[in-house]
């Protein structure tokens, strides 16, 4: 079993955001371990505030168990609050996602 972190910067009403999520759950589903972070624009796929397929890839992923995070400053920036956040999304830092790419996740796979 791997241990993946996938990056996701994309908006979640983009191609490449729906490829990323479709390719978390195809990681999910193969039993590895998955952390996603959101970044940049890609924060708002971390939100309860979408009305698209997006959303229900995340909740999936969320009850089985992957690790969503997301960094404060990128939500500040953007106006988001924890309250717009999914349940069980976890607060980080850009130091702590160099640690995560270095030695938490055996691989990282970028989304942009």
């Amino acid at each position: 079993m791997a241990s993946i972190l996938l990056l996701v910067i994309s908006s979640p009403n983009t191609d490449k955001a729906l490829r990323a999520l479709k390719s978390a759950l195809l990681i999910k589903e193969s039993k590895n371990n998955l952390g996603i972070f959101f970044l940049q624009e890609g924060v708002y796929g971390a939100t309860k505030q979408q009305k698209d397929k997006n959303l229900d890839i995340i909740n999936k992923l969320i009850n089985e168990k992957a690790s969503i995070y997301v960094i404060p400053s990128d939500l500040e920036e953007r106006g988001v609050s924890k309250e717009d956040l999914l349940p069980g999304v976890i607060f980080s830092n850009y130091d702590e996602l160099i640690t995560f790419m270095m030695e938490k996740y055996d691989k990282t796979l970028g989304a942009f």
